[in-house]
């Protein structure tokens, strides 16, 4: 839903208390039977409160949030919190061991790296008892809980580094708990009465002129609020008309770009696309066009002039936009968003359909005989495949003073996997000799399924635990609880070079450096 509560002039927020899993799943469930609406309701607006309200009271019944009353709805705490909200234990249950177990205990454990150096804090399986462990360390001689939000943000003499950001909600949980185990109140706990009490609802005219800034860059017109105001489900169909045409086009196309950052290979700054030498059929539509601009030329109808320059430039764009247009095509097209990573073709544009003879017809005639052109033809995309790049072998030979092609062996088959296989995406996040891929990996996993290795293990810096030079990546356990997710994943783009051409090595077999082979 594009709509915003507010109550008063203050957004509803709470950035310290952080509900968990459960909460996501019970919010999910309820606001899923809101949207789908079952029962009619004759007011929309009671109907909503009534939902918040019933989902307020299946968060306190999870344990969650308090009734009010100094307890939770399933029963008393234990006492440790002495007010309203989860006591310091259930909270350490719910949100905070989680993360101790997959964050802290690889090393704060009887046998790890942290017990071996002598430290104090020890864990187990056991959440209860790694309650009772913190719970004794903060309240010792030596411990407190500053010094425990030191030392996981990385300070203190901590020996495995950072291992949370400090203002994460990872270490909000924490700061959460020391404020329970102190006898604080949990931040953002109900103290009583509806907690719903003064939400009012926007507008759908309010609504309206949000998403219509938002997802098709214009002022919704009175019209289409005058619409919107009869009905939920008249707000819903002028919602879904913003989400057609080239502003919603543009949108998208700017939102992947604000993760990708693909925009930043079309004029270099260190890293860029390259291989033109690799695409013949591009060579020799660029042979048409002069090295320079006629004199006299008439630039005032706002078109073009075509120079073989121009035309590698224009390619490179081509190409740096192929991740973005991907995206855009799929959720344009009501496609599945696998199709995203899965896509079986790329999406190319007239300059880049002639580089990769795939065939594509386009019904804008882009360039006129005297290579004069229109720019914005040349925004049109369509789904296409990669069947112009060639491999560097023996029968290769090109001419790189006149950038003649003068022959070549075959074409390749290029593999396509939706965004992945775009030679943008490769390009930005490229590889090295060494790497072999797996910062692709890594970005992979943090850009499309929400994984960030970075922060999934703690870093060790005791020089013993990284003294082995036996192939650490898998025989050592300080290394291998980070690579034993990432390197199959990096293998899987073992066929692209360190700047994305695809089987890059001398021959067209493989991608490997010389100093593999």
């Amino acid at each position: 839903m594009m709509k915003r509560f507010r109550r008063d002039e203050t957004v509803l927020q709470s950035t310290k208390f952080r509900q968990g899993a459960k909460l996501g799943a019970l919010a999910t469930t309820f606001c899923m039977l809101f949207m789908l609406g079952s029962p009619v309701q004759a007011n929309p607006e009671e109907s909503f409160i009534d939902m918040l309200n019933a989902l307020q009271k299946a968060l306190a019944g999870a344990g969650f949030i308090s009734s009010g009353d100094g307890t939770n709805d399933d029963g008393p705490g234990d006492g440790d919190a002495g007010g309203s909200g989860p006591s310091a234990k259930e909270y350490w249950i719910s949100d905070v061991d989680p993360i101790v177990q997959n964050q802290c205990k690889g090393c704060h454990q009887t046998g790890g790296t942290a017990a071996n150096s002598g430290a104090q804090l020890l864990f187990t399986d056991s959440a209860e008892d790694n309650h009772l462990a913190m719970q004794s360390f903060v309240s010792s001689a030596g411990g407190s809980a500053d010094l425990v939000l030191s030392k996981i943000t990385g300070g203190a003499g901590h020996g495995g580094g950072r291992v949370i950001s400090s203002g994460s909600i990872q270490y909000q949980a924490f700061e959460q708990y020391f404020v329970l185990l102190d006898g604080g109140t949990a931040v953002g706990v109900d103290d009583g009465g509806d907690f719903w009490e003064g939400l009012v609802i926007e507008s759908p005219g309010t609504t309206l002129r949000r998403a219509s800034l938002l997802l098709a860059g214009r002022v919704a017109s009175p019209a289409a609020i005058a619409r919107a105001e009869k009905s939920e489900k008249a707000l819903r169909g002028e919602l879904i008309k913003l989400m057609r045409g080239d502003g919603f086009h543009e949108f998208l196309i700017s939102g992947a770009d604000d993760r990708l950052l693909t925009d930043g290979l079309t004029y270099g700054a260190g890293v860029g696309i390259k291989g033109e030498s690799r695409y013949p059929a591009l060579l020799d539509w660029q042979q048409q066009f002069p090295r320079d601009y006629p004199d006299g030329l008439d630039t005032s109808s706002g078109k073009s002039f075509f120079i073989r320059p121009d035309a590698g430039l224009d390619f490179k764009w081509a190409l740096h936009r192929e991740p973005l247009e991907l995206i855009a095509h799929v959720i344009e097209t009501n496609q599945s968003y696998k199709k995203i990573l899965t896509a079986d073709y790329t999406m190319v544009n007239p300059i880049s359909n002639i580089a990769y003879r795939s065939g594509v017809e386009f019904e804008v005639d882009y360039l006129d005989a005297s290579g004069v052109y229109s720019k914005q033809s040349l925004n049109k995309f369509k789904p296409g495949r990669n069947r112009g790049h060639i491999p560097h072998d023996e029968q290769f030979h090109f001419d790189y003073g006149a950038r003649i092609l003068e022959s070549f062996s075959d074409y390749q088959l290029w593999p396509h996997a939706g965004v992945l296989s775009t030679q943008a995406w490769l390009a930005r996040y490229p590889s090295t000799d060494t790497n072999r891929n797996r910062a692709r990996a890594r970005w992979t996993y943090f850009h499309f399924l929400g994984v960030d290795i970075e922060k999934s293990a703690p870093r060790t810096t005791d020089p013993d635990a990284l003294a082995d030079t036996n192939n650490p990546t898998m025989n050592n356990t300080a290394c291998t609880v980070c690579h034993e997710r990432m390197d199959p994943l990096a293998g899987a783009y073992q066929l692209f070079g360190d700047e994305g051409q695809h089987k890059v090595s001398w021959g067209g077999n493989h991608s490997l450096p010389q100093g593999y082979i």
